[in-house]
């Protein structure tokens, strides 16, 4: 019988094992465990809206009760769990495609006033820090598999190894993404470091 010291001092794997027992404690210790970093990198990965990542992270506890049959014991939970979100977040990309190729249909369909496209602008929040803002903006411009790479690699901490099997693709591959993303970073951020430009 667990108690709830013994939860707190079990490895994510047992507690996943306690949670397809049923045993609802072990997903409060899971969530306790992982709900911050969790909404940080849907934070990232959704260009910093926080209500979108609160949704996201709700979204995700729900698939790990869901899901809970399908974890193999044998793997990392880390590993499992971060690929959970990255589908998800690869889900919304594609759901914010299909929302982009909409408007954009009926932009060509239809004519807008000055005044309508202006209306249509977002205020974007001030930052004090212009450098911490412009890499921000820089990560979010970069394709969806080099900006993944680096929040994983960079934010969340994870190794080649753990990224590999989230991407399922070769390590190679992972050194490769995050060579070419910090490549790109470097030239879009050369401003705050003229004398180290990077090569083409």
């Amino acid at each position: 019988m667990f108690t709830s010291q013994s939860y707190q001092s079990s490895s994510d794997e047992k507690l996943v094992l306690a949670l397809q027992r049923g045993e609802e404690e072990a997903f409060n210790e899971l969530y306790e465990r992982y709900a911050k970093r969790m909404f940080g990198f849907f934070r990232r990965m959704m260009h910093g809206n926080e209500h979108q990542a609160n949704d996201m992270l709700q979204e995700l506890f729900l698939k790990l009760i869901e899901k809970k049959e399908t974890f193999d014991p044998q793997r990392n939970f880390t590993t499992w769990f971060f690929t959970l979100a990255r589908n998800m977040c690869k889900n919304e990309y594609r759901r914010r495609e299909r929302l982009q190729q909409n408007t954009e249909k009926w932009i060509s369909e239809n004519t807008l006033s000055e005044e309508d496209w202006e209306a249509l602008k977002l205020p974007e929040a001030l930052d004090q820090n212009l450098f911490k803002s412009e890499l921000g903006k820089a990560i979010n411009g970069l394709d969806g598999a080099h900006k993944t790479c680096l929040v994983l690699r960079y934010q969340e901490e994870l190794s080649i190894k753990e990224i590999s099997e989230i991407l399922a693709c070769p390590e190679g591959t992972v050194k490769s993404r995050l060579y070419y993303g910090l490549k790109k970073l470097a030239l879009q951020l050369v401003v705050f470091n003229p004398k180290n430009t990077a090569k083409k």
